[in-house]
């Protein structure tokens, strides 16, 4: 009797915070918007729209429609918990962060900063905090060009949606040490060993860089805490994921070569040693712009190059991925052009 109450009072607690403790299937939330996937990638025009898919890959149903406000682009997604999810969303007029309910019920502003949220919004990662990392560059969403020099930065806000900044700054702007420099684009953040920031930086060699940024954000060049350059001069980093056998999987991709390639890293809290290659086939991926980590330790990977457009399931052994099946997980369609993110929730 003991047991079954403390039991039931723990199931209790955590559904005030929150979290699911039933048996709701996984589902794949996709994000067509304006997205980037390597230099010289054509992309689809994007449907811009949320879309909800069931754990076999099968459509379930429209979660939100932005496409008749022609400006609104959902270009990231992040799991809140059960019930919603967040939509980062590029509008030159109103760039925001969305709460929108996973049956599609409702959607609404949770959250906007002009200061933060000054130019091109990139991508958004929860992190153990509570709070949230938000990549933005000056570079044109649409544009499949390398980066320009600019006011490129990655902001932070706490559990209560407050902006925090390292003196004055952005949490994380003009890296040096081995991580510099700022004038890159930050396509994808991740969170990684130690709870220390992974983040990509795309630029021209010998700024195509992996980085690992201290948790506590930038403030001096012993923030930085360790980089690694892309495998070749065309290896531009796009996406990239911290899988839970320990590796970090970094994509690339680059129609010069051309490139279209996952590595793996052994990262560890100090270090990005050299990585191995883990799968390159231009007729399964190219242009990939997000992998995912389903419950099973498969890894899903958005390949948006305009005749693809899919989403790829992949085992896991090591660092190797082995495409499972003949065809695409999640296949073609006008709710899969330009794949800015997914996630995988309840």
């Amino acid at each position: 009797m003991v047991l079954r109450i403390v039991f039931c009072l723990l199931t209790l607690i955590l559904s005030a915070c929150g979290q699911d403790t039933s048996s709701t299937p996984t589902y794949i939330y996709v994000a067509s918007g304006t997205a980037f996937a390597g230099l010289n990638v054509t992309m689809s025009t994007p449907t811009n729209v949320i879309t909800k898919y069931n754990s076999d890959g099968t459509f379930n149903k429209i979660v939100r429609d932005y496409s008749l406000d022609p400006n609104d682009s959902p270009v990231a997604l992040a799991d809140y918990n059960s019930t919603y999810l967040l939509a980062l969303v590029q509008n030159t007029a109103s760039r925001r962060i969305e709460l929108i309910a996973k049956d599609g019920s409702s959607y609404s502003t949770f959250l906007t900063n002009s200061t933060a949220f000054v130019n091109t919004l990139r991508a958004i990662t929860a992190t153990p905090d509570g709070g949230w990392l938000v990549s933005r560059s000056n570079t044109p969403a649409s544009a499949p060009v390398l980066p320009a020099t600019g006011a490129n930065a990655i902001e932070k806000f706490n559990s209560s949606k407050t902006r925090v900044t390292i003196s004055t700054n952005p949490y994380i702007t003009t890296p040096g040490g081995t991580c510099a420099t700022s004038t890159t684009m930050s396509p994808r953040i991740v969170i990684g060993p130690s709870n220390h920031i992974v983040v990509l930086h795309t630029a021209a060699s010998p700024n195509n860089l992996i980085t690992l940024i201290n948790s506590a954000g930038y403030s001096s060049a012993a923030d930085c805490i360790a980089s690694r350059a892309g495998p070749t001069a065309n290896h531009l980093p796009t996406a990239a994921l911290y899988h839970s056998g320990g590796k970090l999987f970094v994509a690339f991709g680059n129609n010069t070569g051309p490139v279209h390639e996952i590595y793996n890293y052994a990262i560890t809290a100090s270090s990005i040693p050299a990585g191995t290659s883990s799968y390159s086939n231009t007729a399964v991926l190219q242009g990939i712009s997000q992998m995912r980590e389903m419950p099973d330790t498969t890894v899903l990977v958005a390949s948006s190059a305009s005749t693809f457009n899919t989403i790829e399931r992949f085992s896991v052994s090591g660092g190797t991925l082995t495409r499972i099946g003949t065809s695409a997980f999640i296949p073609s369609s006008i709710y899969t052009r330009s794949i800015s993110d997914f996630i995988i929730g309840y």
